[in-house]
């Protein structure tokens, strides 16, 4: 069978609300994330400089794990049929011991950013 667009995108257009569901319930823990931050940063900071430090480190470490975990939250809905905290549960259970891979894919495509960015741009 010749593939078409909607064969090929047409699971993802039917979960569209899923997807944006699941992104906004991403979105709310990543933000959450960084007003823990703020708060964790400026006190740590009013008692020592060095602790502040400290901190900012740990919750942007925390941050990029979070971020790293819920990579697979498109295919989860697409692929599977899981919607909202499930499907964010379901992503973080997958990338379960899979970080230094996800870090990699992620440096890749940046890569591949980069450099199609760059063959775009010359001229």
């Amino acid at each position: 069978e010749t593939p078409t667009v909607w064969s090929s995108y047409g699971a993802v257009f039917r979960r569209t609300h899923s997807l944006i569901w699941a992104y906004l319930l991403a979105f709310l823990v990543w933000g959450g994330l960084g007003i823990v931050a703020v708060f964790a940063i400026g006190l740590t900071m009013a008692l020592h400089p060095i602790l502040g430090v400290l901190a900012a480190i740990a919750i942007v470490g925390v941050g990029i794990v979070a971020f790293l975990r819920f990579l697979l939250i498109t295919q989860v809905i697409v692929i599977e049929d899981v919607r909202g905290v499930a499907a964010l549960k379901r992503s973080w259970e997958l990338m379960r011991g899979n970080f230094w891979r996800a870090v990699l894919i992620f440096i890749f495509t940046i890569v591949v950013a980069i450099v199609l960015s760059l063959l775009l741009e010359a001229k």
